[in-house]
């Protein structure tokens, strides 16, 4: 079984933790059973720094696409995103809206696919 990682920046005031609500199979809607999560904290002043990792075991029998809803608490911003893709780790860019689905649908129509995070509310 192939796995999935997903790991998070987050820069917090405090160090909970975030919420996972789902991950699934964008194509098929299938959901992928949670394996495991790590998070390291790192204190800077007022602030804390963590990295969490969340391992998922892909249902598939080849690489799919996962989409996967992460809640953020009220005090906490996402400062980064990355994935792993075989055994490599990709670290995601965070850019504009509308320059991220150009380039998203430009590598798609390719046969190529990126990894691409979308805010749907300020926590989500």
């Amino acid at each position: 079984m192939r796995l999935i990682g997903l790991s998070l920046l987050v820069l917090a005031q405090m160090a909970s933790a975030q919420l996972v609500d789902q991950c699934f199979d964008r194509d098929t809607n299938e959901p992928f059973k949670f394996k495991s999560v790590s998070s390291n904290a790192v204190v800077k002043g007022p602030m804390v720094k963590r990295t969490t990792v969340y391992t998922f075991d892909n249902p598939a029998k080849k690489l799919t696409e996962a989409t996967i809803a992460v809640e953020l608490k009220h005090s906490e911003v996402l400062g980064g995103f990355g994935y792993w893709y075989k055994d490599e780790f990709v670290p995601g860019t965070l850019m504009d809206k509308q320059k991220a689905w150009f380039i998203y649908t430009a590598i798609t129509s390719r046969n190529e696919d990126p990894g691409i995070m979308v805010q749907k509310s300020p926590s989500s």
